[in-house]
């Protein structure tokens, strides 16, 4: 199964946290993303493949231990296209001051409550002939939208099923 359907089938990136993204291993063609989760970022599907226990306590310590921390890693690779949009989803944003965070609210603005892929966009059209073998892939975040094109996804630290 490739990474895209593991993802799809496994995960649901609401309620996570986008802590990180840059470029690994210093390609500027790649795109690291670093997502904290937790039991409730997780399908029937994967509770049952994995023996999860119900117990939030329990099923948090079992996916800590599968994923050696509460980090989801993932690698876009061959990155043709990246757009961030903050303007999009709050345009005032742009216009406050920056303000220290307390303890925890720094991860509001980073909290993921939608994810999707897409076969067919404006975007993905965009590459024309060379489209093909790509992916389009939406983060809905608080604070943006981040849309991503790219030819692979890897997701290193997932357990093997």
């Amino acid at each position: 199964m490739n990474a895209i359907d593991v993802l799809k089938e496994n995960v649901i990136l609401k309620e996570a946290f986008l802590l990180s993204y840059g470029n690994p291993d210093r390609r500027i063609g790649d795109l690291a993303l670093q997502i904290q989760i937790s039991e409730w970022n997780f399908t029937k599907k994967f509770f049952a493949d994995w023996g999860i226990p119900a117990d939030h306590t329990m099923a948090y310590k079992r996916i800590q231990d599968l994923f050696k921390g509460d980090r989801l890693q993932v690698i876009c690779r061959n990155v043709a296209r990246l757009q961030i949009d903050r303007v999009g989803r709050n345009p005032e944003l742009l216009l406050a001051d920056t303000v220290a965070p307390t303890a925890d609210a720094w991860l509001g603005p980073l909290t993921i409550f939608g994810s999707g892929f897409k076969t067919e966009s404006e975007t993905l059209n965009s590459l024309g002939e060379h489209k093909r073998g790509f992916f389009h892939w939406t983060l809905h975040l608080v604070d943006g939208r981040i849309d991503i094109v790219a030819r692979q996804l890897e997701l290193p630290n997932f357990p093997d099923v």
